[in-house]
């Protein structure tokens, strides 16, 4: 889709012969020849992954709907900075680097009706390839499947935009078994543990501060 001009250090498309002098997540120039070709590459998997989607509905006959139920970090670990909008075009949640991640889906033969969780699927470890939205990495998610209800713990240990998505699912299904879902997106942050806020310290600490002054006062009025 892309080559690179080594020349004048910028993309230039294949299909329509437009360049890209400018990385357009930063709008600087590209860094080398490999963050670019990474790019690209991203761009690629995208937009292959966007013509799949578009021609799903007359090409697919699935199976079944992934209907995600509670997606919840482990306290112990880290911390959900941004909740799902359940009014947006599709899930995206912000939580910190290192999180324990657990998701839970009931798979429905109908996707707005829990009554028809999928209870005879076969009891088996689920994978879930995630994908890097920058760069394209992938990696999977290992969930369990119990009686139509999908499980998964995972530790969210890379920072960046991961995204879940129905091509990606299906990618790693049998051909005749197809499961149609919405796209899931987890920002994944480092947040130095200095800056975590632990709010019962600070009110315990403004207690004794005031008391202190209190004290402070009644000695100096007797």
């Amino acid at each position: 889709m892309y080559t690179w001009n080594k020349d004048n250090l910028y993309l230039n498309s294949a299909i329509d012969g437009s360049i890209i002098p400018n990385d357009p997540r930063s709008g600087e120039k590209w860094a080398n020849e490999s963050v670019a070709m990474l790019w690209a590459e991203a761009e690629k998997v995208r937009a292959e992954a966007q013509a799949l989607l578009l021609s799903s509905p007359q090409s697919l006959n699935y199976t079944g709907h992934i209907v995600f139920t509670s997606n919840v970090v482990n306290e112990n670990t880290g911390t959900v900075l941004q909740a799902p909008n359940p009014e947006a075009e599709f899930s995206e949640m912000t939580i910190t680097k290192n999180s324990v991640l657990k998701l839970v889906a009931n798979i429905q033969s109908d996707k707005n009706d829990e009554a028809t969780v999928l209870t005879d699927l076969p009891n088996d470890m689920f994978r879930i390839p995630i994908r890097n939205q920058d760069t394209a990495e992938q990696d999977l998610l290992l969930g369990t499947l119990d009686k139509g209800i999908l499980t998964v713990e995972a530790v969210m240990d890379k920072a960046g935009y991961w995204e879940v998505t129905e091509a990606l699912i299906n990618s790693k299904l049998p051909d005749d078994f197809n499961l149609a879902m919405e796209k899931m997106v987890f920002a994944v942050v480092s947040v130095p543990k200095a800056s975590m806020v632990d709010t019962t310290t600070s009110e315990a600490s403004s207690s004794q501060a005031i008391e202190s002054v209190s004290n402070a006062a009644e000695a100096s009025d007797s």
